[in-house]
């Protein structure tokens, strides 16, 4: 009924009926369309979903990803500019506390030599009360001891 079909170049090969075309062929070709189809939503519609599912969880790991490191990337920009505008900050009150403690030393220096010149003063008046007050007292003394000396000297001369 049915002829065989060979897949052999030689048409008349006797051991050559791979296939016969009879009622159990469309048997099995309706059970492997029936597999496929069962195949198609048991196993690979879940397979195929998980996978797409799987890629779209990377997708968005990435793109998390990347938006953390951009967020990152801001915020380290932020902080290395708090740092440096801390550090320059820093520096300015360094400066501003050395101007300050170069000025009170000045300030002390001038009082300092103020205090020295007016106990400096006060001193050479002190000295200069107390030679007087000396010359006071030894003038007479002084005159009478030249007095004196003056006579022995004459005296010795003649």
């Amino acid at each position: 009924m049915f002829r065989a079909i060979c897949l052999n170049t030689v048409r008349d090969c006797p051991g050559c009926r791979l296939i016969e075309l009879n009622y159990t062929f469309f048997i099995q070709a309706i059970n492997f369309i029936i597999l496929l189809v069962v195949l198609e939503r048991v196993f690979y519609r879940p397979v195929r979903s998980f996978l797409s599912e799987r890629n779209r969880h990377q997708k968005d790991c990435l793109n998390a990803a990347e938006r953390d490191r951009v967020e990152m990337d801001t915020l380290k920009r932020e902080y290395q500019k708090m740092l440096h505008q801390a550090r320059d900050q820093a520096q300015q009150v360094q400066a501003h506390i050395i101007r300050q403690a170069e000025q009170k030393a000045v300030e002390r220096l001038a009082m300092v030599k103020a205090e020295q010149n007016t106990l400096l003063s006060e001193a050479r008046e002190q000295l200069d009360l107390e030679v007087r007050a000396i010359h006071g007292t030894l003038s007479p003394a002084i005159h009478d001891l030249a007095d004196e000396i003056v006579k022995r000297v004459t005296d010795r001369q003649d």
